[in-house]
């Protein structure tokens, strides 16, 4: 699907730029709180292709198959002792095999050098597993336990530019207790040991064209990044035997590789360079492109929060009905206009309306839109979103 969008773009020549290099102090990175908005997307009737390399370059990715979109927030820094050093976390929930364990936090750490994974904790929980060993009183339990990397594993280093290429690999233990009757297991001890190696690589520089708001064709560094995970298993002390292993589907030294493609883009509108403006998620052998993302923004909380409090923002009624008219209101008269962008989950703009300064209830519409949720983004004169909200349109 082809996305048109009616702004006014900035367009780039090569001769306005040689190459780019990003110090920094230009790199927008989550802060804390901070929520990121994004559009996934996979291929559709064509392939999507992989970025060419080199110099001088010209990808485009504005037609693609919008999937969703997605919130990923990252939270206060909770101040744990176990990472003194943290500047932001998030909660993740990693796969064991074909179980995801739950409630994990992962720390991250920006300086003026770069972008760290700083590592992760992982909280004690109970996981019932008999429905994978037959027997409906086994149990996994996690340990809490954390693996604290330092400055050791890179997201990104700084300052990058067409030269440019970092790496790290980290090991990390994580501690369990395991009940399997079958092999007579009783709370035995246990570690899962894990290899990580992180290899980027800036693979050409050029012009990216996505179809965003706020990106259409902007200087940007293609970055090719390969991460490596290495598992291995631990009983008592001892590798866990292969037949354990299996029944779990699981292997001992069993090697996982990721594969993607992103691009560091310079936004004008912004001022800022993005890790992941564009995304591209590559299959097992790194030959093609199975699905991806683009980022629109990231917004500050903080202000969102500040809003909410100020303004006490209500959209009703809340689910919208088939007609599709619904009402925003404010406890005091607008003090500055807003716009209201009405998105699809897939990631399009679907109505944007003016609020004009001085009222306090509006009228929104979604007459001409399909049942589903759509998030509503509120933008000032300045293009800074002062507030998210999420409607349901019913059938």
């Amino acid at each position: 699907m082809k996305k048109i969008l009616l702004f006014t773009t900035t367009v780039f020549s090569f001769s306005a730029f040689a190459q780019i290099t990003v110090p920094h102090d230009h790199f927008d990175v989550p802060i804390s709180p901070d929520t990121a908005f994004s559009v996934s997307f996979i291929p559709g009737s064509n392939p999507i292709p992989l970025p060419t390399h080199g110099a001088q370059q010209n990808w485009d990715y504005s037609d693609f198959s919008p999937q969703g979109t997605i919130f990923n927030s990252y939270l206060p820094y909770d101040n744990n002792p176990n990472f003194p050093n943290a500047t932001g976390m998030n909660f993740y929930n990693p796969m064991l095999g074909s179980l995801q364990i739950m409630g994990s936090r992962s720390y991250v750490i920006k300086d003026n050098n770069g972008f760290y994974n700083n590592g992760f904790e992982t909280m004690e929980n109970s996981y019932g597993i008999g429905s994978m060993s037959g027997n409906p009183g086994d149990t996994l339990y996690m340990l809490n336990s954390f693996n604290n990397y330092g400055l050791n594993s890179s997201y990104i280093e700084y300052p990058i530019d067409e030269n440019s290429s970092w790496s790290s690999t980290v090991i990390a233990d994580t501690d369990f207790e395991l009940t399997v009757a079958a092999f007579m297991l009783n709370r035995t001890p246990g570690i899962i040991r894990q290899y990580t190696t992180r290899e980027d690589d800036v693979m050409g520089w050029g012009l990216l064209t996505v179809g965003t708001t706020s990106i259409n064709q902007y200087p940007s560094l293609l970055v090719r990044e390969t991460v490596t995970f290495v598992d291995s298993f631990f009983l008592g002390g001892q590798p866990a035997p292969e037949a354990l292993l299996l029944a779990f589907g699981l292997n001992q030294g069993e090697t996982v590789q990721t594969h993607r493609y992103y691009f560091v883009t310079y936004d004008p509108i912004a001022a800022k360079n993005r890790t992941t403006a564009l995304s591209l998620n590559l299959n097992q052998n790194g030959t093609e492109v199975t699905s991806g993302s683009y980022h629109d923004a990231h917004y500050n909380t903080i202000s969102i929060d500040k809003f909410a409090k100020k303004m006490q923002p209500k959209l009703y009624p809340n689910p919208v009905s088939e007609e599709g008219r619904f009402n925003v209101s404010f406890n005091q008269p607008l003090e500055n206009n807003l716009t209201v962008e009405i998105i699809s989950m897939g990631g399009a703009v679907v109505n944007a309306t003016r609020l004009n300064a001085g009222a306090s209830e509006y009228e929104l519409n979604l007459n001409r839109s399909a049942a589903g949720y759509y998030t509503l983004r509120f933008v000032d004169d300045k293009g800074e979103v002062v507030y998210i909200d999420k409607v349901l349109k019913k059938n």
